[in-house]
């Protein structure tokens, strides 16, 4: 049914709720996570005047790095990766990975932090949800 299972991540409380519930389900129906960081270059190389980038870039490593972990602590096959854009809608590069991966099921948190450390998942989401191909299961954090 959903053997590929994709979910962006960014460290934000509900993103952390929509990995917690990728793994939940991808640990009942026998499936596999790729767990996505969104790093859009043009952002942090222009933010301040000073490129952040490689900070932002392990940041978001130590995030999928982390995620990776937990789903194998319960038996779930997963990998991550860092997606890098510029200047690129975070929605239509989650839209494109989902396609390129062959994704059956996008799960996202309903919205993430905005800043220099993480990507937006809010108004992203609801584009997600528009333009997706595949089922996408919105979760948010109580």
């Amino acid at each position: 049914m959903y053997r590929n299972i994709l979910c962006p991540i960014d460290g934000s409380t509900t993103s952390l709720a929509g990995m917690k519930e990728a793994i939940c389900l991808a640990k009942a129906l026998k499936s596999r996570i790729r767990f996505i960081y969104v790093l859009d270059t043009f952002i942090y190389a222009t933010a301040s005047g000073l490129d952040v980038t490689e900070q932002v870039r392990a940041i978001g490593q130590n995030i999928l790095d982390k995620a990776v972990a937990e789903a194998a602590q319960t038996g779930v096959e997963a990998s991550s990766e860092i997606l890098e854009t510029s200047g690129i809608a975070v929605a239509q590069t989650i839209l494109d990975d989902a396609e390129n991966w062959k994704a059956h099921a996008i799960v996202l948190g309903t919205h993430g932090r905005k800043g220099l450390t993480h990507l937006v998942l809010g108004s992203d989401a609801e584009k997600v949800v528009i333009s997706s191909k595949v089922p996408v299961l919105l979760v948010r954090h109580a």
